[in-house]
């Protein structure tokens, strides 16, 4: 008993309530909290505060960005926007970019996250990614003189996961829409409900009702050669928005089969 009465304070245990917690662990804990808020205002700043001007496409952007291997010790409320950036970015490579869309998929299970990427314009990157993938088939299959092109000859190709990627993410993202909005137009896609449509339909709502930018190559005055231009789809019809929406469900199931009006 009196050697436990002349036991020092660092060493009681639980039951003494009054164990010593090292000044060094205090620093080193400290240290952490502080670097986690250099890096999240940082971004914050680096991204002027936050916001975003939507005229601006979300997609092959000149700007810097939070590297990828610094964004999970960012601020959780801070992830969205931030890859969001890596697919916005034009200097992040592929791969970058699949990782981008794998948390994409995890983010768009959360309604508000969802709505805060259509809203800050993630379609214009996923779109790109996947149009650039559409066009490339349809030339394969000219070049082939066939009708379609095998599994086997895109089936190993690293644009085909990185656009199925994409596909993925919009399907994730359509669900998310469809779910918060019920429609009653006549001439809209449901009268019911955005979750009683098939998985292609709810794509084909989104596109419909979420412009985003396209990429459009046109002539370039000054240089006297052809330039890449952004211009919003204003004016997506119904059956390109069909057509679109059947596209990608289908290469979330590994196939591919391009629309005419796509083509």
């Amino acid at each position: 008993i009196d050697r436990m009465k002349n036991m020092s304070p660092q060493h009681e245990g639980i039951n003494g309530g009054s164990s010593r917690i090292s000044p060094g662990l205090v620093r080193s804990k400290s240290s952490q909290h502080e670097m986690k808020q250099q890096e999240t205002n940082a971004f914050l700043a680096q991204n002027n505060s936050g916001k975003f001007n939507r005229l601006v496409p979300a997609c092959c952007r000149m700007t810097r960005i939070t590297p990828v291997n610094q964004i999970h010790s960012l601020d959780p409320s801070l992830h969205s926007r931030a890859w969001l950036d890596v697919m916005a970015s034009a200097w992040t490579s592929r791969d970058e970019k699949n990782e981008a869309m794998e948390e994409i998929l995890l983010l768009a299970k959360d309604r508000s996250r969802a709505k805060m990427l259509l809203e800050e314009g993630i379609l214009d990157s996923l779109m790109y990614i996947l149009r650039e993938f559409f066009q490339q088939y349809v030339e394969k299959v000219r070049l082939s003189g066939k009708d379609t092109l095998p599994v086997e000859a895109y089936m190993g190709d690293p644009n085909f996961f990185h656009s199925k990627l994409a596909a993925n993410c919009c399907v994730a993202l359509a669900k998310a829409y469809c779910s918060a909005t019920v429609h009653t137009e006549v001439n809209d896609f449901s009268h019911s409900g955005g979750l009683s449509l098939p998985v292609s339909q709810q794509v084909a709502q989104l596109l419909y009702e979420i412009p985003h930018h396209m990429a459009v190559i046109v002539p370039d005055a000054k240089e006297g050669e052809k330039k890449e231009v952004f211009r919003l789809t204003t004016e997506m019809t119904l059956q390109l928005a069909n057509d679109l929406g059947s596209s990608i469900t289908s290469l979330t199931l590994g196939r591919l089969e391009i629309n005419t009006s796509e083509k």
